[in-house]
């Protein structure tokens, strides 16, 4: 029989290598199964309309990089003026997407210059001037045109952000002030603008359509009895016998039941959104 020390001896040498095992399993690290930020294999992030941010406080969200010029096809925008109205504005299709950084051609790239009744404006929380226009003659006939402020376009572009704060500034020479509610402004002016389709969601005065001018890049004031502008899209006429001018608008050949006047030599659609003739010269 062995001896007592010699069983004491190989108990504890078991118990030392089963020891040092535990300590040898217990500080090896486990492998990671997450992948770190810089692995390869990880995907962008998508866009998304939450991963936009308005320009500033007080700024809008929605299509604001059209609104504002800022958007990807902005250079592809003929600022050239077509001259047109309200009617055939509020004609145009409207649009079944409305994407937040490209624009819907083509309307979208094209600038307009209307005449129009100014019914009311107020300040919108995204510092525009919402300001309701109609076809003059005509107050059910409405759309909407916006006046951007600077403060929430992107830098660059220089030229037409001088013209939208000259725009801005204009309309509040002839309207006033603006403020947070509706404002009453009698006035009739020619407006040039952008074309730009909202999405509807009730907005005061808003186009069938939604059609817009947004944003504004000119405004005047024209009066009571400025004779309309000469529509490019008008088709031809037939020639009628004129006599002489009225002698306070030289050049006029008919004068329209809304008190506008027209330069027309022609008969067929004189007049037509003007509430009809009311004398020929």
């Amino acid at each position: 029989m062995r001896p007592t020390w010699f069983l004491t001896y190989a108990l504890l040498f078991t118990a030392l290598v089963l020891l040092s095992v535990a300590c040898t399993q217990t500080s090896t690290p486990k492998a990671s199964s997450t992948p770190t930020a810089t692995s390869p294999t990880q995907t962008p992030t998508p866009f998304s309309l939450a991963n936009v941010t308005p320009s500033g406080p007080g700024c809008g969200f929605e299509r604001w990089p059209v609104k504002t010029l800022a958007d990807r096809d902005a250079d592809r925008v003929d600022f050239n003026p077509k001259p047109t109205d309200i009617f055939k504005l509020r004609e145009l299709k409207a649009p079944s997407t409305f994407p937040q950084d490209r624009r819907i051609a083509p309307t979208e790239l094209e600038t307009y210059i209307i005449q129009a009744q100014v019914l009311e404006f107020k300040l919108e929380n995204d510092s525009d001037i919402h300001v309701v226009v109609s076809a003059i003659g005509r107050p059910s006939e409405t759309m909407i045109v916006e006046l951007v402020d600077v403060g929430c376009t992107k830098a660059g572009r220089s030229s037409q952000r001088d013209a939208m704060l000259s725009a801005r500034q204009s309309f509040e020479a002839i309207c006033g002030k603006t403020s947070a509610r509706f404002e009453s402004c009698p006035a009739q002016v020619e407006i040039t603008g952008v074309g730009f389709f909202d999405l509807i969601h009730g907005q005061r005065g808003v186009a069938p359509n939604g059609i817009e001018l947004h944003p504004v890049l000119a405004i005047k004031a024209v009066g009571l009895n400025t004779a309309p502008l000469a529509l490019a899209t008008q088709p031809p006429r037939a020639a009628v016998p004129t006599a002489a001018p009225a002698s306070s608008h030289t050049g006029a050949t008919v004068r329209c039941r809304d008190g506008t006047y027209s330069y027309s030599q022609h008969r067929s659609g004189t007049c037509s959104h003007h509430g009809g003739v009311a004398q020929w010269y």
